[in-house]
């Protein structure tokens, strides 16, 4: 008997994985535009970390031969990507894997409030929430990359405050802190703000622990969540400490983005911020809410606590760093796990039925607006011109020059379609780099005014690019067509 229930029990759990693994799938076909073999879409963000995966497997390094002010895991994914199958299909798989994880974590959060089949349809229904943020970018960002560990560092939250409230013992699993220690390493060395639902969250657990008085409790978590972030850690500083390219490792994974957020201030009206979090933040506020209105609930005031920490977290965020919608992904597992709880408030309960309606209605005008969003996507064919373009350009170029090619602000996608490997670290947005970064901009005065490279490639539009005026003086022009401007080097 026992045999058979356990049968059950895996056969259950194979069918779960499979089918989430082929939503996974789905999903990512039709929303993950710069790598679904279904598009033929340029973005920005994917074609610089597909260029790391690309171009690190014929021999140039993270951070010394190519730069971005991400962290090495994010370039990591690619590379492993690019390893299995040398295209956007590669990294399409590792993204496949990842996803099928968030959306088992997903399951799990939703599952300690609903019976399994409800608890599915729901998880297939969350992936409208993950819609709100996911579109826009092409997909391939880095914040999808932590989700899986956001959903279930969230899911051991929520063990550990229904064993607190059900059976009154306060004693956090110091497991649970070992993963959060990794989830935490791995988000920082994705993208550094990739890392705060975790922060938050132990912030309000140690919170909660002190006013227990677990002191011995605390000390085991706080051992064990530093032993998760060593396991990430260590491995990353060895590499990069042996490789000769710690430094830079740690200058693009943190110091850059310091330096950018120093540079890069904003200041927001009411009008905007009104706008903004109409638009884009709604469920945002919606979650921060029902974590209020949760919070007189005694049942799940700990669980309010939790996400409207996370909420309030998120909104300080958006106030001091620029309000990219996106970033917001970050913070969906939280939004689930709150409207799944509001669903049993007791109190306030007609004013939570009220949002949760209306929340669903918003999330299907939204599915709509995504399909809308898909279509226009698939009829987009700027890579197609751009490859053909691109293609046009390399046609110009001797082979024996094909290490000597700057692209200067010019799309990664070039590099791609090309297979020309960049000549420069900073092989592109060089101008952005170079505002925030006075490294940057002495590192890339000298590498232009050494002229090593025979060619160069820059978009062709009206732009004034800071080293254009010494560019025009030495280089001149030998080719043009839609997207590009090919320049020679005088002399040659």
């Amino acid at each position: 008997m026992e045999t058979y229930k356990n049968n059950k029990i895996i056969k259950k759990r194979i069918f779960l994985f499979l089918l989430f693994l082929l939503s996974a799938t789905i999903f990512l076909l039709l929303f993950s535009w710069t790598t679904s073999s279904l598009f033929d879409y340029k973005s920005t963000d994917s074609a610089i970390f597909q260029t790391f995966g690309k171009f690190s497997n014929r021999g140039l390094a993270f951070y010394k031969d190519l730069f971005d002010h991400k962290g090495p895991i994010m370039f990591l994914l690619q590379k492993i990507g690019f390893m299995i199958i040398d295209g956007k299909v590669g990294v399409f798989i590792i993204q496949v894997c990842f996803w099928t994880l968030t959306l088992c974590g997903t399951y799990k959060i939703i599952r300690m409030f609903f019976e399994t089949k409800i608890a599915v349809v729901l998880t297939e229904v969350s992936q409208l929430f993950y819609i709100l943020f996911y579109l826009g970018l092409g997909g391939n960002d880095s914040a999808e990359y932590i989700l899986p560990f956001l959903t279930f560092s969230l899911y051991f939250t929520i063990l550990f405050i229904k064993k607190a409230k059900i059976e009154g013992v306060y004693e956090h699993n110091p497991v649970f802190s070992l993963f959060y220690g990794i989830s935490f390493a791995f988000g920082a060395f994705t993208r550094l703000t990739n890392s705060l639902p975790i922060c938050i969250t132990v912030l309000v657990i140690t919170c909660v622990l002190v006013y227990k008085k677990k002191w011995k409790n605390i000390f085991k978590n706080a051992a064990l969540l530093a032993v998760g972030v060593l396991i990430v850690t260590v491995p990353i500083f060895i590499w990069f400490i042996f490789r000769g390219s710690f430094h830079e490792m740690i200058d693009a994974t943190f110091i850059a983005n310091i330096k950018y957020s120093e540079t890069h201030r904003y200041s927001y009206t009411v009008v905007s911020l009104i706008k903004f979090y109409a638009r884009y933040r709604m469920i945002i506020i919606v979650g921060l809410i029902l974590g209020v209105i949760g919070i007189a609930n005694k049942k799940y005031r700990l669980l309010s606590i939790v996400a409207s920490s996370n909420m309030l977290g998120s909104i300080i965020i958006d106030l001091t760093t620029p309000m990219f919608y996106y970033y917001a992904l970050i913070w969906t597992p939280t939004v689930i796990m709150i409207f799944c709880a509001s669903y049993f408030y007791v109190k306030g309960k007609i004013i939570t039925r009220i949002l949760l309606v209306c929340t669903l209605v918003f999330l299907s005008i939204n599915g709509v607006k995504a399909a809308k969003d898909c279509y226009l996507a698939k009829q987009d064919t700027r890579l197609k011109t751009l490859r053909e373009d691109a293609l046009a350009m390399k046609r110009e170029i001797p082979k024996k020059s094909y290490s000597k090619v700057f692209a200067y602000e010019t799309s990664a996608c070039f590099y791609l379609e090309t297979d020309i490997p960049p000549c420069y670290r900073h092989f592109v947005l060089q101008d952005f780099h170079s505002s925030f970064s006075k490294s940057t901009q002495k590192q890339m005065k000298k590498d232009i005014h050494s002229l090593k490279a025979d060619y160069i490639i820059e978009e062709n539009n009206n732009k004034n690019r800071k080293w254009d005026k010494f560019i025009n003086k030495h280089y001149h022009i030998i080719k043009t067509n839609k997207w590009f401007v090919l320049k020679k080097k005088n002399g040659l």
